[in-house]
């Protein structure tokens, strides 16, 4: 989208109250440019923190993952808040076809704020199923924004949104009479204070408090899981300041627990839980975690996981990787083996051909052996709809063959992977082999 002038008015006015760089004109205009790179479309919101973190180190400002997120995020919301509200308010026909606007939560998750009982204490009328309607130009809108803006989104990450109404309903409603007009509204950008003090409130302890408070009593387990992914993804690196919260939120969704069919979310949850508590150094807790982990990771695997793409393999190495920390030598020996049993096909070709290209030209009789199992094995795994696999097992097996002096068998296995995939590289290296089989024998240079 085109960003308009208002638009950008409004972003500039966000990054000034969240990141105080007003007074440095030229990093404010570097903030600016990042950020409406990601309104625009034109950036990923990971790319964007980076940028803007790293315009801040050069003024020597720090601020942490969630204000920056959280600024990001505002400053794209009222961006697009603003372009959808001028397009209904700049639109005579939208007006009279849709004259009024509903508030509701499209986001459903845990909102700090009682928004029925501050639309009612802002004058707004409430009608059945604690529906909170008002048309276009109705000053609640301005009312119950903390930002005194007349559209959404009408707090810091909140998910109130404010949907078009029909006119057939409105007027059921009582909002507007059938002959009656919606007048544009008239709009007031200049909602720095009012953002300000809205920074103050909501970073204090008490709101911080109150918003986890209100997400442990509202959010089911899965739901608090991907809320504490959410606050890892949000953050560099994890600290004592930054762990609580996360393992409050990984704890009460292990306390609720979660569906006897995903028990891969319980190991996750166990997983994440050891990550922060070895991150801050508990570790007589995070290896109580790890026995959870490695319980969850048991019962995943006895209720089956599908062994394409190395998953069961997978599997059974993190469950050694954790009894290997937990001191538990012979059961992460035992593990390992599993995890080698049952690597998938094409991860057994692949550390075949790593293994053999490591041995160069010369290759020990136990080590190719134990290649050569490896590609047998392979070979019984991946799917004939891969032809070119199965010449490379073909051509890493002619390898061998011939560093052997196997050329007979060589000669053999070339031709074989040459039959299932002609690009498959080794025409040059037959060649050879074949000249090699029929020169006269008894025959040296001097």
């Amino acid at each position: 989208m085109n960003v308009s002038p208002e638009q950008v008015q409004i972003v500039r006015t966000v990054i000034n109250e969240f990141l105080s760089v007003a007074e440095n004109p030229v990093c404010a205009e570097k903030v600016l440019g990042i950020v409406l790179k990601y309104v625009e479309g034109n950036a990923n919101q990971a790319t964007t923190r980076c940028e803007v973190r790293n315009a801040l180190a050069e003024i020597t400002q720090q601020v942490n993952d969630e204000r920056l997120n959280l600024c990001i995020e505002t400053a794209s919301r009222l961006a697009h808040g603003h372009f959808r509200w001028m397009q209904g308010q700049e639109n005579v026909d939208e007006l009279d076809i849709y004259p009024a606007l509903q508030l509701s939560d499209c986001y459903h998750h845990a909102e700090a704020v009682d928004w029925v009982q501050r639309w009612q204490s802002s004058g707004g009328q409430i009608f059945a199923r604690n529906e909170m309607i008002a048309l276009k130009n109705d000053p609640i809108w301005t009312r119950i924004s903390f930002f005194r803006l007349p559209f959404p989104p009408f707090d810091l990450d909140s998910g109130m949104e404010a949907d078009a109404i029909p006119r057939n309903e409105a007027e059921k409603l009582g909002l507007i009479s059938q002959n009656e007009q919606v007048e544009p509204t008239n709009l007031d950008l200049d909602f720095g204070t009012a953002l300000r003090q809205r920074l103050a409130d909501y970073f204090s302890p008490e709101v911080q408090k109150q918003k986890l408070e209100i997400a442990m009593q509202q959010a089911n387990a899965r739901t608090l899981l991907n809320l504490a992914r959410e606050r890892l993804d949000s953050i560099e690196e994890i600290t004592s300041e930054s762990a609580p919260e996360i393992i409050m939120l990984l704890e009460r969704a292990l306390e609720l627990g979660f569906e006897d069919d995903v028990r891969h979310e319980q190991a996750t949850a166990c997983g994440l839980l050891v990550d922060v508590l070895d991150s801050i150094e508990e570790s007589d807790k995070a290896n109580l975690y790890r026995q959870q982990h490695l319980k969850s990771l048991e019962s995943w695997i006895a209720k089956g996981i599908p062994i394409d793409w190395n998953q069961l393999s997978n599997k059974y190495g993190l469950a050694a990787e954790i009894c290997e920390k937990l001191n538990q030598s012979e059961q992460a020996t035992a593990y390992r083996q599993l995890q080698m049993e049952n690597r998938d096909g094409f991860t057994l070709l692949s550390d075949s051909l790593a293994e053999l290209k490591a041995c160069g030209r010369q290759v020990e009789e136990k080590i190719g052996a134990r290649i050569l199992d490896n590609l047998t094995k392979a070979a019984g795994l991946i799917p004939e709809k891969y032809p070119e696999r199965h010449a490379e097992i073909f051509r890493a097996t002619g390898e061998i063959l011939e560093a052997w002096g196997n050329t007979a068998q060589a000669i053999e296995y070339y031709e074989f992977a040459i039959q299932t995939n002609p690009k498959v590289g080794v025409k040059k290296r037959l060649d050879n082999l074949r000249k090699s089989a029929t020169a006269p024998k008894g025959i040296h240079d001097e």
